[in-house]
Parts: C-alpha cells; structure tokens; sequence
C-alpha cells in the first residue's frame, strides 16, 4: 500500500522477517510451556498453553520457509575454471615470493 519496501533500501526485508518469525517461535513456546507446565487445575491457563503452543509451531513453520527463500534466493556463481579469451597469449610480470618472473604466462 504505501510500499514502505521499496523506500528502505537499507533493511533486508526478508532476512528482517526471519528474524521476526524466530523471535515470534521462540516467545510464543517458552511462554507457552510455561503456562502448560504451571497451569495444574486452572483449565484456562493450559487452554492459552496449548494455543500457544500451536501459535508457536505455526511461527516456527513460517521461519523454515523464510529460510528456505532465502536460500533459495542465493546466486552462486561458478568460478571460472579456464582461461578467460582475453588473457590468452599475454604474459605479465608476476611477483612470486619477491621474485619478478617477466615471461610468465597467465593461462
């Protein structure tokens, strides 16, 4: 709506979210557990508990997925393994331990 994303070109969005969903996890089960475990005879403690708890594995799935775009997202290029076209047949002076050898060929 107001495209905040496009303005702030300084915030990964996407790593921001990760970190949002992680955090959401990691709150929602420990408070969770905490109200499972504590809750003995109050039936609307264990009730918010075991919502939480779903609420927490929900947040969890959210941040694989996230994880899993941005490692999708990844560009990994290969290294060239040849000599590129256009230092074929130069040679330069190359520095190999102090020593200057003039005639080494690049490729």
């Amino acid at each position: 709506m107001m495209e905040l994303d496009k303005q702030f070109l300084v915030v990964n969005w996407l790593w921001s979210d990760l970190i949002r969903a992680v955090i959401g996890a990691a709150l929602y089960l420990i408070t969770s557990l905490i109200c499972v475990i504590s809750g003995a005879g109050d039936g609307a403690r264990i009730a918010g508990g075991v919502f939480g708890l779903l609420a927490g594995i929900l947040f969890a799935y959210d941040s694989y997925t996230i994880f899993l775009d941005i490692k999708s997202s990844r560009q990994h290029t290969d290294a060239p393994t040849g000599c590129p076209q256009i230092f074929s047949g130069f040679t330069v002076p190359v520095l190999l331990k102090g020593i200057v050898h003039p005639k080494m060929n690049i490729c």
